[in-house]
């Protein structure tokens, strides 16, 4: 009878550490899968925004541009990323503007810049208008914070708001891409 007693106490510790064990990977599973579908939440979010910038629907490539646009829809016109087929560079001289800052501490960025344009007529008309293209890449940078403009990702936008601004001063070609060939924070 004592044996009875003390092999059903057993099976009973037996059971409870079952079902503590049980409740523990369960528990486990569950925090790893709220970790998994939050982490996929945070991916998805950031490639919905970045396809939305990139793959715009209305937009047209430098290739589909026939030049009968209006300015409003010169400002559609995506980055050429065809580095193959390189058109006519035009190189800026060096820009030193200042950054957006929160605190008192003064942030400089200096950037030097070559222009890619679709065809060699719009170096002269690039001559032209230097003051206007100059003005209108400061107004750009000027309005970046540090943190705008230290990520691949964020001179990529820069990159690409800078072209939307300067499609409007051209009339001869489009602009197909800007080049930074310095480019230091301070």
């Amino acid at each position: 009878m004592a044996e009875e007693e003390t092999e059903e106490i057993k099976q009973e510790e037996k059971s409870g550490s079952n079902v503590v064990m049980i409740l523990v990977v369960v528990l486990l599973i569950f925090l790893l899968l709220v970790v998994a579908g939050i982490s996929f939440m945070l991916m998805s979010s950031d490639e919905e925004k970045s396809e939305k910038t990139t793959n715009a629907p209305a937009s047209k490539t430098v290739d589909e541009f026939d030049g009968s646009a209006s300015p409003r829809e010169k400002t559609k016109i995506n980055r050429s990323r065809d580095y193959t087929k390189l058109g006519t560079l035009y190189p800026l001289d060096r820009l030193i503007v200042n950054l957006q800052t929160d605190g008192g501490k003064k942030r400089y960025l200096r950037v030097e810049a070559s222009l890619e344009f679709d065809n060699m007529s719009m170096i002269e008309e690039a001559a032209k208008k230097l003051p206007i293209i100059k003005d209108t890449i400061i107004s750009v940078l000027t309005s970046k914070t540090i943190e705008d403009v230290t990520t691949t990702r964020g001179k990529d936008r820069l990159k690409d708001e800078i072209l939307s601004e300067l499609s409007v001063i051209f009339v001869d070609g489009v602009v197909t891409n800007i080049f930074f060939t310095d480019f230091v924070i301070q």
